[in-house]
């Protein structure tokens, strides 16, 4: 007798299923809560090389919830710390909200029940191409309308800086945070 069942739907539900545990909401909405301020009072601009390099620590928020919650919740929590914000932001750009939810939908993908530093590697690199250097430079020349060559070179800039710190502090968040979310929070 053939199972219908499908291997990756078992995988789907858990993602939806963290809307049902009352632990993962409320922290949830308390890392939404410092992702948003976080990111109206705590972004870093330094210029480097010719470029301005803003470090945004929010985004590793992001990243943290949808390591422990997945890439639905992940995704979810980098929209909404966005569009929160949007009434506070002097010249909003709306299509970062697609960029906060790929962070935390990126890293949910990867790393959700599986925190290593392989699987961190793998999706910071993933953020770093796809988020941090192709679309933020797309908003970047559809907004700004800016020269590709000067995109590129900022983003290039802005990765090679970006990738070791964020990565470094992914990795120390990320391990502490999930032991003591399990330890407290968890089905035993």
């Amino acid at each position: 007798m053939e199972s219908n069942i499908n291997p990756g739907d078992s995988m789907v539900r858990s993602w939806f299923g963290e809307f049902k545990n009352l632990g993962s909401l409320t922290t949830a909405g308390m890392l939404t809560a410092l992702a948003v301020a976080l990111k109206l009072f705590a972004v870093f601009r330094a210029p480097v090389a010719g470029t301005l390099v803003q470090f945004e620590p929010h985004v590793i928020i992001i990243a943290l919830c949808g390591m422990l919650f997945g890439p639905v919740m992940g995704g979810i929590v980098g929209l909404l710390s966005d569009i929160v914000t949007i009434p506070f932001t002097v010249n909003p750009i709306p299509h970062f909200a697609v960029n906060y939810f790929l962070i935390g939908f990126i890293f949910g993908l990867i790393v959700y029940k599986k925190v290593t530093v392989e699987r961190i590697l793998i999706a910071q690199t993933v953020n770093t191409l796809v988020v941090t250097f192709f679309l933020t430079g797309l908003w970047f020349k559809v907004v700004y309308m800016q020269e590709t060559s000067v995109i590129i070179t900022g983003r290039l800039v802005k990765c090679a800086i970006a990738f070791p710190a964020e990565l470094w502090l992914l990795i120390i968040l990320a391990k502490s945070l999930v032991v003591i979310y399990n330890k407290n929070f968890r089905k035993r």
